[in-house]
């Protein structure tokens, strides 16, 4: 919201005083003049009922003020349009956001009319293109930003400048509508607009952006290269040390990644500029390193800086969520399960709120709920959960689906877990038969379902009937892993406990020490 604050300002250091436009409407001019002013002062306080009205207050008297030409008129109302839309913009309601829509555009309207410059046209331009962005009309957005990007056709190094902002901005666009390609084509010529002019800091950002769009296309290689050449002779700045970070964290690099993300902290906390977004970022791309180093009481640390930084910037509910549930899951995996429980069921309230009960994270929020019961043996809960996760599944990607087949896996274990037999026996039947019908796509968990369906029988002395799924898991894993695989080894196991209770001790034996076999070369 920054960016419309200065459009905001930008519109009203074009206002029009008592004494530029004559004595004759002076009152009118004047009132107007008072009620932009208040309403500008309600928009930075961010009381946006009041701005709002004195917005409106201010376009119903363009009509009435004595301007002496149309174009006044025009100057007037299109000012007045473009920052009524700012606050309605702001409310970010369907509603507010659809008539924010018609007042860009009409200020555009009007400001043309009133024959404005270029200048003064652009600001209102990209409000309605990023406007269009949020609501996800990714067409009409593209097509409002290529024609803001006509009216920077000039060789003047201010032309020049917005076009690179307007070709930034509207790559975002061509990335979330998977137009890489166009993407990567508008990146390329903000690089080139900020390495002609020698805006150091402008192409440090461009090199950033690009980097994203190359890896979403595979190019990890450029990618890379864009982010170390920005690292380099002490022109780091935070978010390229963060984004190199994350691709070395993703590399499994972590004790290459662990330092540039300490060494962004440090200079975010020493930028004299406001930071807190920054530093939130940052702070979370060090706290995700730690958790998969295994560091988890260093991760929360690090959660308990960013909670207080996200309540001062006021952060958004998909933000919150995030947060919510870093903390729930760090809790739960040191077995703080009474403080993981509120973090947890927060996640849940507010994916609720920003996406419906009937998406993919949602799932994920509930299926973190699960597994929270699970390790408090609170077996009741823990299938409730997994049965709302199982049906929001089926609901997305049918019953057949190999996630629905790991779905019924799980919620067969608890079954087995509570002691629920009758119900666990069947469920894994049906998580096999989903597994069985993928192929090879699905032998991995084909495996799995069979091993897990061994047990239960074996638990419940029935040999016969466990021995036939062991052998079948212990091939298919061979197949896909290799006959010294770790996970061979740990099938192997269970054959062995298997064979033992059925006082086959020396084919036990013999299984066992293969096993350890594995384990050992594993080991070395």
């Amino acid at each position: 919201m920054k960016a419309k604050s200065v459009f905001l300002g930008y519109s009203l250091g074009l206002l029009l005083t008592a004494n530029s436009i004559g004595i004759a409407y002076a009152a009118d001019s004047t009132q107007w003049s008072n009620l932009i002013g208040e309403g500008e002062a309600a928009y930075k306080a961010r009381q946006l009922d009041q701005a709002e009205s004195k917005f409106t207050e201010a376009l119903k008297l363009c009509d009435a003020v004595n301007f002496p030409d149309n174009k006044k008129l025009e100057e007037s109302r299109g000012i007045t349009l473009n920052d009524l839309a700012l606050v309605l913009d702001l409310k970010d309601t369907q509603d507010s956001d659809a008539k924010a829509t018609k007042l860009y555009a009409d200020a555009i309207e009007a400001k043309q009319r009133a024959g404005a410059s270029n200048a003064a046209i652009l600001p209102v331009m990209n409000n309605l293109a990023k406007l269009q962005y949020k609501q996800k009309n990714y067409k009409e957005s593209i097509a409002t930003f290529q024609a803001a990007l006509k009216l920077t056709e000039g060789n003047e190094r201010l032309d020049q400048l917005n076009r690179a902002r307007i070709l930034n901005a509207l790559s975002a666009v061509f990335t979330d509508s998977n137009e890489l390609d166009r993407a990567e084509q508008s990146l390329r010529e903000v690089l080139a607009i900020h390495e002609k002019l020698g805006e150091k800091e402008g192409v440090q950002v461009a090199r950033n952006n690009l980097s994203v769009v190359l890896r979403k296309k595979g190019n990890d290689t450029e990618a890379q290269k864009l982010l170390e050449t920005n690292t380099q002779n002490g022109n780091e700045s935070a978010a390229s040390l963060t984004k190199l970070a994350r691709v070395l964290r993703e590399q499994q690099k972590f004790d290459e990644a662990e330092p540039l993300l300490k060494k962004a902290v440090t200079l975010v906390e020493a930028s004299a500029e406001p930071h807190d977004k920054e530093m939130i970022v940052a702070l979370n791309n060090l706290a995700m390193v730690q958790r998969e180093q295994g560091n988890f009481e260093e991760a929360l640390a690090i959660y308990k800086r960013v909670e207080p930084l996200q309540n001062k910037i006021g952060a958004s509910d998909s933000d919150k969520l995030t947060m919510e549930t870093n903390f729930g899951v760090v809790l739960d995996t040191i077995g703080n399960y009474d403080e993981a429980r509120p973090h947890l069921e927060n996640a849940l309230a507010l994916c609720e709120k920003v996406e419906g009960v009937a998406s993919k994270n949602y799932a994920t929020c509930l299926y973190n709920l699960k597994e929270l019961f699970l390790h408090m043996d609170d077996y009741a809960n823990a299938e409730v959960y997994m049965k709302k996760v199982l049906e929001i599944h089926k609901a997305q990607n049918g019953a057949n689906d190999a996630e629905v087949g790991r779905d019924l896996n799980e919620l067969a274990l608890i079954y087995r877990q509570s002691g629920k037999i009758s119900e666990s026996e069947p469920t894994f039947k049906d998580a096999i038969a989903i597994s069985e019908k993928g192929g090879d796509a699905t032998a991995g968990d084909l495996s799995v379902d069979l091993n897990n369906l061994a047990r239960l029988y074996r638990q419940q002395g029935r040999y016969t009937d466990a021995e036939p799924l062991y052998k079948k898991s212990l091939t298919i894993k061979e197949r896909l892993y290799g006959a010294n695989d770790p996970q061979v080894a740990a099938t192997l196991r269970n054959y062995a406990t298997l064979l033992q209770d059925m006082g086959r001790n020396a084919e036990a034996t013999e299984l066992n020490h293969r096993a350890r076999s594995i384990e050992d070369k594993a080991g070395e």
